[in-house]
């Protein structure tokens, strides 16, 4: 957002090819100076602080490769520190008399407390008295909320969930603690009378007691997702969520001596709205992903996706197969419970009463729809869905002409005590010149993206289950996905060590192309 400060609107215009930051005269908008940050900054998506003091008036912005400061009266740039997250969005704030910058994102999450005095690169200044740099932390920053200092405490809340408090002075971490299932902070903290009020993506607003440990006063449930910042005015806090603007206070003076409870002062009213789940499964997919710390794996969508979303960095699989961990997952039961083990035995000779996670959402009301692998392939399902699940259409033989002929021959060669004489199959990998309709992922895709269209138009709410095969076996992708990656394949060739990384660059391809 734009900051206004006495006769001037400072913009941030980090375009990733032209970024520049420029400072306007409010009363016209004639340009009165601007400043490139082609190579200081790539992305950063927070508002500017502009601070006086130290003999001057800066601009603060947060920004990656580099976090900056301008100068106010001519954009000359003041001091500079390089690292931090690569998706910068937290506002700059100060308190105390020092800098609060943060940022999360590709990896780094570090907390900085900077003194306004800084000049010159500050980066690695080391934290002691005079120095540019008061403290900082390399881990426990935000990716998307501006924290909140109260006191001489920092509050710092992040999409996972997860709440830190540090001491603003020194940076020494107080406590971090897990506000609740899908409790993702994207909306910035805010604080007053003695606590913490805490925003989240599952619709409650977290009220913490301010002080040396975690003490949770409420959860009180707004029923919709919270995205945007809190607002504190006259004793009164505004909540907005994704479907309606909440006000809230203290309930009155004879009970101002307890334990503040909030009420709704007038909103809107009428049934909840039930949301819509689109559940995706992908086959052999590990966390070979950017979004958990892989240098190697381009994963732009998925890391999206993550950076969007709850990420589980305590996932585990429950057997190292697909049908035992499939029915586990789609149960909700121990494979030992279920007993299922291995490939193929049906859930349901097992547990005949079994219910699935789509049969949950059937019983309370939703419409449940399958594409592609959800259970294991030779295990459908009839209770779990309310349509027959649709068949695909004839597809092209995506590996090239003879391949067939050569797979018999082989087999015919092999001896008759061999296990694969009548169970060879086709080559690991191919890279067809097809489209991505012409392969069973971008297929099922597309009759997803339909049945999407189609049930987003009935009042009743829907669970569509998308399932895709690959990065499982065999390891075929349109052409023009494997051209991409030409010129590591032909380094890892020459590596000595081609089939094995190969297997982990395939996660990346298949990625790419299945989110895109």
């Amino acid at each position: 957002s734009p900051v206004i400060h006495q006769d001037r609107i400072i913009l941030v215009c980090d375009d990733p090819k032209s970024p520049y930051l420029t400072a306007r005269r409010l009363s016209d908008g004639n340009e009165i100076w601007r400043t490139d940050r082609k190579d200081v900054c790539e992305r950063s998506w927070g508002t500017p602080l502009i601070l006086d003091g130290a003999g001057q008036s800066q601009i603060v912005v947060n920004g990656w490769p580099w976090i900056a400061s301008y100068d106010l009266v001519s954009g000359k740039e003041i001091w500079k520190s390089k690292g931090g997250g690569d998706n910068p969005a937290p506002t700059p704030f100060e308190a105390n008399g020092l800098i609060y910058i943060t940022s999360a994102h590709g990896g780094p999450s570090p907390v900085y407390a900077i003194r306004p005095s800084a000049h010159g690169d500050i980066t690695g200044t080391a934290a002691e008295p005079g120095s540019a740099i008061a403290w900082k932390v390399d881990t426990g920053g935000s990716y998307m909320s501006t924290p909140v200092v109260y006191d001489d405490r920092i509050y710092v809340g992040n999409p996972r969930g997860v709440l830190r408090s540090f001491d603003a002075n020194t940076g020494d971490l107080i406590f971090q603690k897990r506000l609740g299932i899908q409790a993702g902070v994207i909306a910035s903290l805010v604080a007053g009378d003695g606590k913490i009020y805490c925003a989240s993506e599952n619709g409650s607003i977290y009220v913490l007691r301010h002080g040396a440990e975690f003490e949770l006063v409420s959860e009180n449930k707004m029923a919709d997702p919270i995205l945007a910042s809190p607002a504190i005015s006259a004793g009164t806090l505004f909540f907005r969520t994704t479907k309606k603007l909440v006000a809230v206070r203290e309930v009155g003076s004879a009970e101002q001596n307890s334990v503040p409870s909030i009420r709704p002062i007038k909103e809107k009213t009428g049934a909840v709205t039930k949301p819509n789940v689109l559940f995706i499964a992908v086959d052999d997919l590990r966390p070979s992903l950017g979004c958990y710390g892989d240098e190697v794996a381009v994963t732009p969508n998925m890391d999206r996706l993550a950076a969007t979303g709850l990420v589980f960095d305590r996932a585990y699989c429950q057997v190292a197969v697909c049908n035992p961990s499939r029915a586990s997952l789609m149960t909700g039961q121990k494979p030992d419970n279920l007993g299922v083990w291995t490939l193929p035995i049906h859930f349901r000779e097992a547990k005949p009463n079994a219910v699935t996670m789509p049969q949950w959402f059937r019983k309370f009301g939703y419409s449940a729809v399958s594409h592609g692998k959800i259970y294991h392939n030779p295990t459908p399902d009839p209770q779990s869905w309310s349509e027959p699940i649709q068949g695909l259409p004839e597809m092209p033989y995506p590996y090239p002409e003879g391949t067939k002929e050569l797979v018999a021959k082989v087999m015919r060669n092999l001896p008759k005590s061999d296990w694969r004489k009548n169970n060879l199959r086709a080559p690991c990998f191919a890279a067809p010149d097809l489209p991505d309709s012409q392969l069973i992922d971008g297929a099922r895709t597309n009759m997803a993206i339909e049945d999407l269209n189609r049930l987003s138009q009935s009042d009743q709410p829907f669970f569509l289950a998308m399932g895709y095969v690959r990065p499982h076996l065999s390891w075929v992708a349109p052409k023009k996905y494997w051209d991409r990656m030409a010129l590591s394949l032909f380094l890892l060739r020459n590596s000595g060590i081609f089939l094995l990384v190969r297997a982990l660059a395939w996660s990346s391809i298949c990625m790419t192309f299945l989110f895109v």
